[in-house]
């Protein structure tokens, strides 16, 4: 069933941020966004609220929410933002919404922007490419998401949203999932468009029903991420994923390692080590990583711009480097990867500089013999070999 023709099946759950965000000064204190449980059903309708006030830059806060699906039969959750309202207190033509990033972590969470983003970069409406889905929620299940936000601090002045007021509502909608299409990219002659089911997923898993077909296909553009938020991996739709054998998988995940691995080499671990199920599996074209750090997470003398993602290769046995790419003002690395094998960000200390060294060489003295009153010119090449400057 497609959107346009299952409004009459939508809950959209109108979440009017009252009052919410509203920079009063530079010196205050956040107040957290307390969390809420929304019903879901077909047809049925819900809503809550949230507010926060008192930013500065450098806050952050997170908004728990739990959708339930009191009906009998499993839905798509599709969310998208809309109504909103910004006030430039200051007429300076700087607002809320330039500064603040938001963010949505689930483990079923397919999305079409990159996150955390800012607001008005967030779906506006239920029929956009690059909305929100959460799939499937299930007859009776609940199901955690986690709403963030941040000022991110960037070390300039950012008095123009002193003041400023922004408002939004967040819409859920509940409809029937989609059937898997015929004719999708990796699809055979034979139409092999079956979705692929392999049993039960284990807890944290994201089962891959309705989202990869049975020739490896993804149909439906879905965001895996770890347990603790900070590691994510991007499946867009047409990427042809398959296990190490070469068959669809039903479940994919990736959890925090209980035993870590010995570090790469010269090398220090950043955060935590993922072990990704199931290992080995093949992504083509690349998939997407990203990861979301935190400059506390980074011990002394880290280069930060260095940060990399990296993956076991089990075969070989060592930590293989993937081309990653920092954003030090967002604290996010990127990276591809084709084949997913566990993970982690890896950084290496900045040698601290050697003290001054001189060396002194090529003495010259003219004239070698001089007279009474006669001036004597002395010449002296000194080089500075070290790391430091020195007198």
């Amino acid at each position: 069933m497609s959107i346009g023709k299952s409004i009459g099946h939508l809950v959209r759950l109108s979440l009017v941020l009252m009052a919410a965000l509203i920079l009063t000064g530079f010196f205050t204190v956040t107040n957290e966004a307390q969390g809420s449980t929304v019903d879901l059903v077909l047809g049925g309708e819900g809503a809550t609220a949230w507010s926060i006030a008192n930013i500065k830059p450098g806050d952050s806060g997170v908004k728990p929410v739990q959708l339930r699906n009191t009906g009998d039969a499993a839905g798509l959750v599709t969310i998208w933002i809309s109504d909103i309202d910004e006030t430039d207190y200051g007429g300076d033509g700087g607002a809320l919404d330039d500064y603040l990033l938001f963010g949505l972590s689930c483990s079923r969470l397919s999305s079409g922007v990159t996150l955390p983003t800012r607001i008005r970069e967030l779906p506006q409406n239920a029929s956009e490419a690059s909305r929100l889905l959460i799939s499937p929620l299930y007859g009776g299940e609940t199901i955690a998401l986690a709403w963030d936000w941040r000022f991110p601090e960037t070390g300039q002045a950012q008095n123009n949203a002193q003041g400023d007021h922004l408002s939004f509502a967040i819409n859920y909608a509940l409809e029937e999932i989609p059937p898997a299409e015929s004719g999708g990219p990796g699809d055979d002659a034979g139409g092999d468009a079956g979705v692929a089911l392999i049993g039960e997923c284990s807890e944290g898993d994201i089962s891959t029903t309705g989202r990869i077909t049975a020739s490896g296909a993804v149909v439906q553009s879905f965001v895996v991420f770890s347990p603790d938020s900070r590691l994510s991996l991007s499946l867009d739709q047409g990427v042809v994923a398959l296990d190490e054998r070469g068959s669809p998988f039903g479940c994919i995940g990736i959890h925090l390692m209980e035993r870590p691995l010995p570090p790469a080499e010269g090398a220090e671990l950043i955060g935590a080590m993922y072990r990704v199920i199931p290992e080995g599996a093949v992504f083509n074209p690349a998939a997407t990583l990203g990861y979301r750090y935190s400059p506390g997470d980074l011990p002394p003398g880290i280069d930060e711009k260095g940060l990399f993602i990296a993956y076991y290769d089990s075969s070989a046995g060592r930590w293989v480097k993937a081309e990653s790419t920092v954003d030090t003002a967002a604290n996010t690395i990127a990276a591809k990867i084709s084949r997913f094998y566990n993970l982690a960000v890896f950084g290496y200390r900045v040698a601290a500089p050697q003290p001054a060294a001189f060396r002194v060489e090529s003495l010259s003295i003219s004239p070698a013999v001089a007279g009474v009153g006669e001036a004597v010119n002395i010449r002296v090449l000194v080089t500075n070999s070290g790391g430091q400057p020195g007198s």
